[in-house]
């Protein structure tokens, strides 16, 4: 059940979003943008050109009800508040200029796990994902300590996106990061994808 709420989110917050605009930082507008981002559980890098959201904020929830983007501003309310609501869903990030009706997102999933190993993690969200979509590719680094996972979705937008995802355990925590664009915007996106998988870490 625990893969395939983490499925779930993914789908939630991959698919919904189409922020077309200038997307505000929930910690501060002012903030020079900075490359690094420092999460509870996780540190990561990404370039410049993405706008953060800390869903750990205790002041997220009304940060939100001032955003104003997209074609639909309701809609990419209601998915931040139901990120927030989950529990899990402690990052999110949107790409500020892109094409197109989808906004390519970064999301970081935290769920408690029952299991230390890394195979039965693999096979657990595998399966899951499959369940929602098509596992395009796989592999299972037990050596790093890390999983590395390729889907294709059917979300709100007019065609398939792709998510790639990074998994690494760490004390009884799982921590998903996900990548979701479309295929066209593939290109455009190897930078994070590199970025990300080099800088993913887990504390």
């Amino acid at each position: 059940m625990r893969f395939l709420a983490i499925a779930g989110l993914v789908m939630l917050v991959g698919c919904g979003a189409d922020p077309q605009g200038k997307v505000v930082d929930l910690k501060t507008a002012a903030q020079p943008s900075s490359r690094t981002i420092n999460g509870e559980h996780f540190t990561f890098d990404l370039p410049d050109g993405w706008q953060r959201f800390d869903l750990t904020q205790k002041n997220a929830e009304k940060a939100i009800e001032s955003l104003s983007v997209g074609k639909d501003p309701e809609k990419a309310r209601e998915m931040l508040r139901a990120a927030i609501s989950s529990g899990l869903v402690k990052f999110m990030a949107f790409k500020a200029e892109y094409e197109g009706d989808f906004s390519p997102n970064v999301n970081v999933v935290v769920t408690p796990t029952v299991s230390k190993d890394l195979r039965t993690e693999f096979d657990g969200l595998k399966k899951a994902m499959q369940s929602i979509g098509t596992v395009k590719s796989s592999r299972l680094d037990e050596a790093g300590g890390v999983i590395e996972m390729q889907c294709q979705l059917q979300g709100s937008a007019a065609q398939p996106y792709q998510t790639y995802q990074l998994i690494r355990l760490k004390d009884q925590n799982s921590v998903t990061l996900t990548v979701s664009f479309l295929e066209n915007q593939r290109s455009a996106l190897k930078e994070t994808v590199n970025l990300v998988k080099q800088t993913f870490t887990v504390k």
